[in-house]
């Protein structure tokens, strides 16, 4: 087997077609979600702007272009990710959502693909920075999310962790790839109280927990799929900030902004970091909006029935290393 050659086939075929279906499924849907984000800032910006400048005005009409020149039936299946866009689809959407484009030719897709070799893995991390990614996986783990907003908003972050990981994997530093990994499991929870990623966060979790995280180990812990816990968490920190914006009012400017990207990375990073981190063993800021209210118990359970870590039972110091990252089986 070439140094660069990827997957072993044994574990290529394990995932097959079927993971690479999915990956394009959820690209598709991430544009989708991204352009109907994108679109909905566009409607405002032009509400506010229509709004200032007719003291009477009358029914306020969006212009017909880009991703509302999409007709509801065709929107639903590329929200759904079983229709995929055209390029001169993409082109027009990206007119009036150009970070639609960005998501849909983002790094992230080719580091999750199983047909992707380790040399191009090396590539994505040369070209962010391997220093500076570096510096973000610590700033995540250290509790300074603040320090790197602007990187958490993008998901060529997201991949650059990714591609990460499998290099770190390759080179056997399964420490690590395994800090890597806690640093895009805050990505991804960050990803689900994101204007953009909201609506798809769950499917993307999905999709990168399957392909770079599960089965990553340190000190006898081992990542989980963790689906049913990451539905709930994210939901929870969905619904807090909700409730956040319904305290403050902000939720009644439609023709105005909502909160910043940077108040909603310091309203949850705490929260994040206990969920995402092993070891702090439930800090108060993620134990307390745990406990408050019905629901939030219920996503409690569900947190403790499927958690991210799970033990290992590996003893041996050489057990230690051994984990098989989907991606990657040495």
């Amino acid at each position: 087997m070439s140094r660069f050659s990827g997957m072993m086939e044994k574990r290529a075929a394990r995932l097959g077609p079927a993971y690479l279906r999915e990956i394009r499924q959820v690209r598709t849907a991430t544009w989708a979600a991204v352009a109907n984000a994108d679109c909905e800032a566009w409607r405002t910006d032009l509400r506010r702007q229509y709004l200032n400048s007719h003291p009477r005005p009358a029914k306020f009409t969006l212009p017909c272009e880009g991703w509302w020149a999409i007709s509801k039936s065709r929107q639903n299946p590329y929200l759904a990710g079983v229709r995929h866009p055209h390029d001169r689809t993409v082109e027009d959407v990206a007119k009036h959502a150009p970070a639609s484009r960005q998501a849909l030719y983002s790094v992230l897709w080719e580091a999750l693909s199983p047909k992707t070799d380790l040399g191009t893995c090396r590539n994505i991390v040369m070209a962010f920075g391997r220093e500076e990614l570096e510096g973000i996986v610590y700033s995540l783990l250290s509790g300074r999310a603040l320090e790197v907003t602007d990187r958490l908003a993008e998901l060529r972050t997201t991949g650059a962790l990714v591609a990460l990981i499998r290099l770190a994997g390759h080179e056997r530093d399964c420490d690590a790839a395994f800090d890597a990994g806690c640093a895009l499991a805050q990505a991804l929870c960050f990803h689900s109280v994101s204007p953009y990623f909201s609506t798809i966060a769950s499917r993307l979790w999905n999709v990168v927990s399957q392909g770079a995280l599960e089965g990553l180990r340190k000190d006898r812990l081992q990542f989980s799929r963790c689906r049913d816990g990451f539905l709930q968490f994210s939901s929870v920190l969905w619904d807090r900030l909700n409730s956040a914006e319904a305290l403050y009012g902000v939720h009644r400017l439609a023709s105005g902004p909502r909160f910043s990207w940077t108040t909603i990375v310091d309203m949850n990073r705490e929260c994040i970091r206990g969920f995402a981190t092993p070891g702090l063993e439930r800090p108060d800021a993620l134990q307390s909006f745990l406990d408050y209210g019905s629901t939030n118990q219920r996503s409690m359970m569900a947190l403790d029935k499927d958690p991210l870590f799970v033990a290992t039972n590996s003893s041996r110091p050489e057990e230690k290393c051994k984990f098989e990252s989907p991606l990657e089986k040495r």
